[in-house]
């Protein structure tokens, strides 16, 4: 067991309500930002959206054939998201 205790940093990040709506219903589960923020796997992303605030976490980051400056963000939905993601879930199949 490691004597270092981990750290995670929470960012928040805004995001347009058809994107939030696919993230918390489970069709999308990556981002591709500006990485400005020194995103690390473990971070939390806190999404605020017209639509509603979700938490996720960090699982995956990647620049590979990105824009200079930017990375790809995959992520894990925390468990506090499961009422949104069944209501999500509804609206995203109509």
């Amino acid at each position: 067991m490691s004597k270092y205790k981990e750290f995670s940093r929470t960012h928040e990040l805004k995001i347009e309500p058809a994107y939030f709506e696919r993230i918390v219903s489970g069709q999308k589960r990556f981002e591709i930002r500006k990485d400005d923020r020194d995103f690390q796997v473990g971070d939390w992303i806190k999404l605020s959206s017209a639509a509603g605030v979700a938490a996720c976490k960090i699982v995956y980051k990647s620049t590979y054939e990105q824009k200079d400056g930017y990375c790809v963000l995959g992520f894990t939905l925390g468990e506090e998201n499961h009422d949104k993601r069944q209501n999500a879930d509804e609206r995203c199949s109509a």
